[in-house]
């Protein structure tokens, strides 16, 4: 049986992720709004949803009081990274990211994935 640490022993952790999140939405909606017109309602809007919605997982993973439902918050959010990771990839193929913009996203994103990850171990 895996022991779970208190809250308090916790707390660092969530909250860098949740920062390290502002900050790539902090990235990311500048560089949205360079995106040719015509594609701002498909394209964009995806990775803004997309991106807001890892935001609020991760909110409401930290707020979760059940293990298991922390646990099922977490992998929901690996999996919205990935959506992410994939309309990113889309982006670049399409012409609207450069090469730099998309490996510094790619990164952010697999650093978060990481982390995540991490805490969701915790609760395995």
């Amino acid at each position: 049986m895996t022991r779970i640490k208190p809250k308090s022993m916790t707390a660092p952790d969530d909250l860098i992720l949740y920062t390290k999140m502002v900050d790539f939405l902090s990235w990311l909606f500048p560089i949205l709004n360079t995106f040719p017109k015509n594609q701002r309602l498909v394209l964009q809007q995806q990775l803004g949803n997309s991106a807001l919605d890892c935001l609020r997982l991760i909110i409401s993973a930290r707020n979760a009081r059940l293990p298991r439902r922390k646990a099922s918050l977490l992998f929901e959010l690996n999996v919205e990274f990935e959506v992410l990771r994939k309309l990113l990839t889309v982006a670049h193929t399409i012409g609207f990211l450069n090469a730099k913009r998309t490996e510094n996203g790619m990164g952010q994103l697999l650093e978060l994935g990481k982390m995540t990850g991490g805490w969701l171990k915790r609760y395995e």
